[in-house]
Order: structure tokens, then sequence, then C-alpha cells
């Protein structure tokens, strides 16, 4: 759910229809069709919503390591299932009526990325040397080097919200400040 920049008012992105139903718990959402997974990865749909919900809601375990997923803290208490109702329509229940539900899905909180979900699973969690799930945005992951750099490029088909204006981007790590200032 996006967020209009000049009025705060929600508007259509991934979900292009919302309504909150009769019993002040649940939502029904209607879908964007079309939209493409990065990297070839199929494409977006009540199925990969699911599944992302899931993943993003569970607390993931590594050997050594407990890692939580930034929005589990969020979503977890808050949902109390999710139903495909139709070829590009969910019914997502939550567990109490909460006015602040919206915000917590919208892009304004962002936290809650469309990651492919099998993707993930096949990498596992996201490190140096995977990189990151592939997702719907207009740039998709290209490469990095730890320590130094993450890079971006624009997808190479007809993105369903925007075209950037660049053809890709870079997030520089620079330690030293006066370096970093430079750099700008």
């Amino acid at each position: 759910v996006g967020v209009n920049a000049e009025t705060g008012k929600y508007e259509p992105q991934l979900a292009t229809e919302w309504k909150l139903q009769t019993d002040g718990r649940s939502f029904r959402f209607k879908l964007r069709e079309g939209v493409k997974f990065h990297g070839n990865r199929g494409e977006f749909g009540p199925d990969a919503l699911i599944e992302a919900l899931k993943l993003q809601s569970t607390q993931t375990e590594i050997p050594g390591v407990v890692s939580t997923s930034n929005v589990y803290g969020l979503l977890n208490p808050l949902i109390a299932g999710i139903d495909k109702t139709g070829p590009a329509e969910v019914l997502l229940r939550l567990k109490a009526t909460d006015g602040t539900f919206m915000l917590t899905i919208s892009e304004q909180r962002g936290v809650f990325y469309m990651v492919n979900a099998q993707h993930f699973n096949e990498l596992g969690q996201p490190d140096w040397q995977t990189g990151p799930a592939s997702g719907t945005g207009p740039y998709e992951y290209a490469d990095r080097a730890e320590g130094q750099f993450f890079r971006y490029q624009r997808v190479s088909y007809h993105h369903w919200r925007v075209t950037p204006d660049f053809p890709e981007f870079e997030f520089r790590v620079v330690a030293e400040a006066s370096t970093r200032m430079a750099a700008m």
C-alpha cells in the first residue's frame, strides 16, 4: 500500500484496492496482476503474498544465529491468518481491531517487503555471498563487495509503477567522515 507524499492518503501499489470488512478485523485486498519478481522468478499474486507474509511474520533460526525478521515483532502479534479468495484477491484476518494496521503494512512505515519467499528459502538468510531474495521493485540487486558497495540496476522490463531515471545506483560504504563528504 502506497502513501501519497502530498496528501498522506493511502494509494494503490501492489494492493490496488482494500476494504475493511464488517467484522472490523478483516481486510479484503485486491492485488495488482502481471507484476514480475526479479530474476525471472515468477509473478506476484495471492500465493506469493501469503508465502511472503508467512516468511516475514515468523522467527527464523539459523544454526548458531537467531535472526528475527524486521517485521516479526509488528506482524506476528496482529495477523490471525490470510486466505486466497480469488485469482487476485486475499482476505487478511487480524487477531483484534487495530487502527494502525494499514500504516504498518504501508510504505510509510516501510517494514513489510514483498520478496519471493521461495527464492529466500533457496538462498537462506541473505549474506555477502548470496545477496538478497528477489523482489518486485523498479531496481534489482546487481552485486556488492563487502565493506565497499551495494549496486542495484533498473529492471530490464517495463515496471508496473515507475521507470527509474538512472540505469543503476550504488551505495558506497565509506568509513571516514571526511572521505564521505569529499565523495559527495
